[in-house]
């Protein structure tokens, strides 16, 4: 059995996963105090590459206030 087969597992359209990264992202950025780079940065607590990151925040529109 596949809990993420089961019937009554959340289906999350495009627009949703997108608004949950999204939220995600800027929670690891604030956190970090936008440091992006590095072992306290968010990158690293998000298990992704700084560019990877860096490319996401564009896609997604998030930029650092101020």
């Amino acid at each position: 059995f596949d809990a993420a087969s089961s019937p009554t597992t959340p289906i999350l359209t495009e627009a949703d996963f997108a608004a949950l990264q999204k939220q995600n992202m800027l929670a690891a950025l604030i956190r970090f105090d936008w440091k992006i780079y590095g072992k306290d940065g968010a990158a690293q607590l998000l298990g992704i590459k700084p560019t990877t990151l860096i490319e996401r925040m564009r896609r997604l529109k998030i930029k650092r206030p101020g």
